[in-house]
């Protein structure tokens, strides 16, 4: 049987190791230079990067319940929250472990797949490199994409706003906030980090969320021991 598998971050990774060991043919599609998906600490900015590290991010899980199956993490790891390039080291060495990369190719992006049949598929990929287009056929297709696609809400008047507007993908570090008045909108894990981030170094800082009102520093830090407390006590 051949196999397809789109994106080579985490999802991808496990779907081209078990395909493997079932003894299917696989090919796997990665339109960045490296695997790791969200993990993928390059820091760069561009058309096909889709990293969203930034600078001090930490998982909000522990590692004994974010790691593979089949592979532990090095045992002089004696800490349950990693750094990002602690968790994309983890990958790589995944990926070396069950020799993946020689399944993988990197800068090829998928432009389309569609049934042709009740049992295959058409895959059109693009080399990134050479732009040149290819198509595939295969049996079964595992989509392993993020969420390289930032959503920007519709906000009435944001088209006429005259300062810099970005969206958490392409925050990497505060710099860019030093003196400045800024609001921030959203109540995700990562809005947790850029606040108290932010509020060391910008002017002002506004959070805006759907779940309480939240300003000043003291409120931003307790909210963010609330949420790791409870994600210890879910461990429990």
């Amino acid at each position: 049987m051949k196999v397809a598998v789109v994106g080579c971050g985490p999802n991808g990774l496990c779907a081209i190791k078990n395909c493997i060991s079932e003894g299917f043919e696989v090919v796997a599609f990665e339109q960045t230079s490296e695997i790791g998906g969200e993990w993928n600490s390059n820091l760069e900015i561009g058309p096909n990067v889709h990293s969203k590290i930034y600078e001090g991010l930490m998982t909000n899980l522990i590692k004994e319940i974010m790691e593979f199956s089949d592979f532990s993490y090095d045992q002089n790891i004696t800490e349950s929250f990693l750094t990002a390039d602690k968790v994309q080291n983890y990958f790589l060495k995944y990926t070396e472990k069950f020799d993946l990369r020689k399944h993988i190719k990197f800068n090829h992006k998928v432009i389309n797949v569609r049934p042709i049949s009740d049992d295959q598929w058409e895959i059109i990929i693009k080399d990134l490199e050479t732009d040149e287009y290819k198509t595939i056929t295969s049996d079964k297709v595992f989509i392993c994409i993020g969420i390289s696609a930032p959503w920007m809400p519709k906000i009435e008047g944001l088209n006429e706003f005259q300062g810099k507007i970005i969206h958490s993908r392409d925050f990497r570090s505060t710099k860019m906030f030093e003196n400045k008045k800024v609001l921030l909108i959203g109540s995700g894990a990562s809005s947790l980090d850029m606040v108290i981030a932010i509020d060391k170094v910008a002017e002002k800082i506004t959070w805006v969320n759907k779940i309480q009102e939240t300003h000043g520093s003291q409120k931003v830090e307790q909210n963010l021991k609330m949420e790791v407390l409870k994600n210890l006590i879910s461990l429990l």
